[in-house]
Order: C-alpha cells, then sequence, then structure tokens
C-alpha cells in the first residue's frame, strides 16, 4: 500500500472529526468565517514554524512557497481579528514526525480550495478580500507534488508508525482548537 493510501485510511476517523468540529463554523457569516480562520491560526503558525525548525526545506525543497501562515494572517486582519500567538521554542521533529504533519497541512489546502469554491459570492469574506489562506497555492499543484516526495521518502519504509501518529496528533491539534474557539461577537483591539 502506497503511504498516501495507508495514511488517508488511518486517519480518516481523525479528519472526520476535524471535518465535523469545523463544520460548525457558518463561513458565509462574518463571525463564523471570523472564528474558522482564528481556529487555524490557533495551530498553523506554530506548526509551520516547528517544520522550519526542522529542516523541511529538506524533505520539501519549495518549503518557502508552501507556508500560509502570511495569508491567513492577512485574512485575519481583514475581517478585524488580531490574535496573538506565542509559540515557545519547540524541539525539531524527526523526518518522520515532519512527514506526517506535513500531511495534514497539505492536505488542508486541498479542503480551503474546496471551501473557497463554496463561499458565496456577496459573502463578507469575498467583499474583504479575506480568501488569501483558503486560495493559498492555487494551480500550484502543491498536494500532487507533496504525495510524490512522500511515497519517495525513505522513512515510509519502516517509519510508517512515526509518521502517522505525527498525522494523528496534527489532526487532534487543529480538532481541539475547533472546539475552543467561541463564535462570538468581534471584539476590537484599539490602536
Amino acid at each position: 500500500m502506497q503511504p498516501r493510501e495507508f495514511l488517508k485510511s488511518q486517519t480518516r476517523v481523525a479528519h472526520e472529526r476535524v471535518d465535523r468540529a469545523f463544520g460548525r463554523f457558518d463561513l458565509s457569516q462574518p463571525i463564523g468565517y471570523r472564528c474558522f480562520l482564528e481556529a487555524h491560526h490557533a495551530v498553523l503558525p506554530g506548526c509551520e514554524r516547528l517544520l522550519s525548525l526542522s529542516d523541511a526545506e529538506t524533505l520539501l525543497p519549495d518549503w518557502s512557497k508552501r507556508l500560509r501562515t502570511g495569508a491567513l494572517e492577512h485574512d485575519l486582519h481583514a475581517v478585524g481579528s488580531y490574535p496573538i500567538n506565542d509559540m515557545g521554542c519547540p524541539n525539531p521533529l524527526a523526518p518522520p514526525a515532519a512527514y506526517g504533519m506535513l500531511y495534514v497541512l497539505e492536505g488542508s489546502r486541498i479542503g480551503g480550495a474546496v471551501l473557497a469554491s463554496r463561499l458565496p459570492a456577496n459573502s463578507d469574506a469575498i467583499r474583504q478580500g479575506a480568501t488569501h489562506y483558503l486560495r493559498h497555492g492555487e494551480r500550484l499543484h502543491l498536494w500532487a507534488s507533496f504525495i510524490t516526495v512522500l511515497n519517495a521518502s525513505p522513512c515510509m519504509d519502516d517509519q510508517m508508525d512515526a509518521v502517522l501518529a505525527s498525522a494523528l496528533h496534527t489532526f487532534a491539534l487543529f480538532e481541539a482548537a475547533a472546539e475552543s474557539v467561541s463564535i462570538r461577537q468581534p471584539h476590537f483591539q484599539s490602536i
């Protein structure tokens, strides 16, 4: 079984839980969309920072093109949210764990594109230009190139358990973030 198929089958339940947790946000409503972005911001910048510290560019030479924190923060500002995320200084990941985290992050890009295509044309997010995160990497075939690298990695021969454990942990981070964000009225920060 190819690594992609193995990871897809072994993470299916975790993926469905994340989809349900994020499914409670009505992306056509400003509050729902803002909370959706805030939940992603609770996880994505930390994951990207950790992967960068773990030399992700040695696993994916185009790593810098894949980074979405800037796009996410642009969209958050566009919808009037200014979350602070202090990540601390984590220990670098071994390559198998990095591949597991990358599997989830790169897969979420596909979900983002689907969600962007479903946003109503008149939604506040469209009017405010706050879809950079969901549309990041359009037409760059980043998922396909990641899968090629994943399938060719020597880690996939004898360290699939570590890859899987990291993927499941990353899904759990996203699920917890979605469940922790309350749908509330916007908060305003004085400048």
